[in-house]
């Protein structure tokens, strides 16, 4: 019995997305390719932008040390040079509350304009056609990193996650589904400053 309860409880830490269903995360994988003529193609017909080019400022070192490849093509993303006011929305096509989420973001993104950078981080997912086929389908247009091989471990407690980083370098992390795109706009004004519209 003891056994079987603690089976129980690795594949709900697998499995991630916290207080909803999901599919187990899938093992990953190096043999995985994020940028190929089809996926840049999906990317650009769905009219999802870049990944940003990042500068030489000060970046923000209190966000994880990875550098990961842009999904459907674009420049690598180097996260500690990310700088502030920005939103990384960690999320797989998989999770099915990031999947609901997904619009949330891509309603910041639209309304906070270039006060804030929304960037996406496609966690150990081994179908980069799928998840760009779902961003498009959802109309998201903000770009996204791919961690195929789970190079961010902070992942594997559970998506969906959220790391808030202000213009001053302070990073704040959300873990577990967000209530709504209110939720979301006032979490983004308290720990990034940027005011969007509510409701």
């Amino acid at each position: 019995m003891r056994l079987a309860a603690l089976l129980c409880a690795a594949v709900v830490l697998l499995t991630g997305c916290s207080g909803g269903p999901s599919i187990t995360a899938p093992d990953p994988s190096t043999d995985v390719a994020v940028d190929t003529p089809e996926l840049r193609s999906i990317r650009e017909k769905a009219g999802i932008e870049e990944c940003p080019r990042l500068g030489d400022g000060p970046g923000t070192p209190a966000l994880p040390d990875v550098t990961l490849p842009c999904l459907g093509g674009g420049p690598d993303v180097q996260l500690q040079r990310l700088e502030g006011p920005a939103v990384v929305a960690v999320w797989a096509q998989w999770c099915m509350p990031c999947r609901k989420e997904l619009p949330w973001y891509q309603r910041l993104h639209e309304g906070a304009g270039d006060r804030l950078t929304v960037l996406g981080l496609d966690w150990q997912d081994l179908q980069p056609k799928g998840a760009l086929e779902l961003a498009a389908a959802l109309g998201v247009t903000f770009p996204s990193v791919a961690d195929v091989d789970a190079e961010l471990d902070d992942g594997a407690r559970g998506l969906p996650l959220v790391y808030f980083v202000s213009g001053d370098g302070v990073v704040t992390t959300k873990r577990g589904q967000l209530d709504g795109y209110d939720d979301l706009a006032d979490l983004v004004a308290q720990h990034t400053g940027v005011m969007v519209r509510a409701g």
